[in-house]
């Protein structure tokens, strides 16, 4: 966006009001493709989430309200490569104490250190589901619940880059 930063926005603002209206819109050559909302614990929002407002309700679209972040990406970026860092920060925020999220975030890693080097394989989107649903509901704390967020919102958002070319 032309103008990054923050800024307090009123409740129930779109998305494409807060790109628009407070950063300025997309810099020139830029398009938008998704953002990350609700900060790392959130989801990848694309296009077709730009007018719904984001409220507490606005999950349930698509949309987090999280912790009000948002991380805008243009079509230089590829979901598959921002997936691969996002869950790179979780397997270091990691303390290590349950199984799910100690072993879930480090194969989750693996899955997309892998692919991001081109060897895509046909089952990796649903392990990844696989990994994300058992570390949602047996991880003790919010971190190893809330990967699914995103994993789940990317691979739903944009399937074609879990796919083989």
């Amino acid at each position: 966006i032309r103008n990054p930063g923050i800024f307090e926005a009123p409740f129930g603002i779109t998305l494409r009001q807060a790109i628009d209206e407070f950063g300025g819109g997309m810099r020139d050559g830029s398009q938008f493709q998704f953002a990350l909302t609700g900060g790392a614990a959130g989801t990848l929002a694309s296009t077709i989430h730009m007018d719904i407002p984001i409220d507490y309700s606005s999950f349930t679209k698509g949309v987090s309200l999280g912790a009000g972040a948002f991380l805008v990406c243009d079509q230089t970026v590829s979901p598959l490569e921002f997936l691969q860092v996002l869950i790179h920060f979780f397997t270091a925020e990691s303390c290590g104490k349950c199984t799910p999220c100690r072993v879930g975030t480090h194969r989750l890693l693996e899955i997309l250190n892998r692919m991001n080097s081109g060897d895509i394989r046909p089952n990796d989107a649903q392990e990844m589901l696989d990994l994300v649903d058992v570390m949602q509901v047996a991880s003790f704390c919010g971190l190893g619940q809330s990967v699914a967020l995103s994993v789940r919102s990317a691979i739903t958002q944009f399937p074609s880059a879990f796919q083989a070319l």
